[in-house]
């Protein structure tokens, strides 16, 4: 249920997509393939190892075409604005906010091509048919021993906070590969937290 809910909220950004697709249906797409990844690496240890593989492969397959297209459109709205923010450089500034967005329509247009092509048709199918052999296996998993799913969540959550709080107090370089790993920890503890945070209510 929380994969389709996820794949259902790609689907609606998908359908306001349009002529080309703006900066926040884009982050929108690529934040629901984020969470099903999320969702995925939780309930890893309750589907076959195959169908996990195969599932990681094709949600990597789709979720590369976004990142150029996103990266461009945080490249336009908030590292250019930083990186030349005094009143003097306002020229410069205009110059280089032209120049890439010009790169991120460009970028944009080239995702546009994937989200109307063959393959994107041909890789959601294969996303449904994979959710549905993985919701098999979870559910057989689980039909035996119906408290397993909260204690494996439980366990899931403590193991991405101990990876969090390894990471306190280190302040890497923007650009480099560890701030990166860091961004992404947080990033998957939110939204493990956010699907699952019902069953720790009281």
């Amino acid at each position: 249920l929380l994969s389709e809910e996820t794949l259902v909220h790609y689907l609606e950004n998908y359908a306001a997509v349009g002529s080309l697709p703006k900066p926040e249906v884009v982050h929108q797409m690529r934040v629901a393939l984020r969470r099903l990844w999320a969702i995925l690496w939780a309930f890893k240890r309750l589907c076959t190892p195959e169908h996990e593989k195969e599932l990681g492969i094709q949600l990597k397959a789709v979720n590369k075409n976004f990142s150029r297209a996103r990266s461009m459109d945080v490249f336009c709205g908030t590292i250019i604005p930083l990186a030349i923010s005094a009143p003097k450089d306002k020229l410069l500034r205009r110059k280089a906010v032209a120049q890439a967005a010009e790169l991120a329509e460009t970028e944009r247009r080239e995702l546009m091509r994937y989200l109307k092509s063959p393959e994107h048709t041909l890789s959601l199918l294969k996303l449904e048919q994979l959710l549905f052999a993985v919701h098999k296996d979870i559910e057989q998993s689980l039909r035996a021993e119906p408290r397993k799913l909260k204690e494996l969540i439980a366990r899931r959550l403590r193991t991405l906070r101990k990876q969090v709080q390894k990471t306190r107090g280190q302040i890497p370089p923007p650009d480099s590969k560890t701030f990166h790993h860091r961004r992404l920890l947080f990033k998957k503890l939110r939204y493990v937290s956010d699907a699952f945070g019902q069953l720790f209510r009281k």
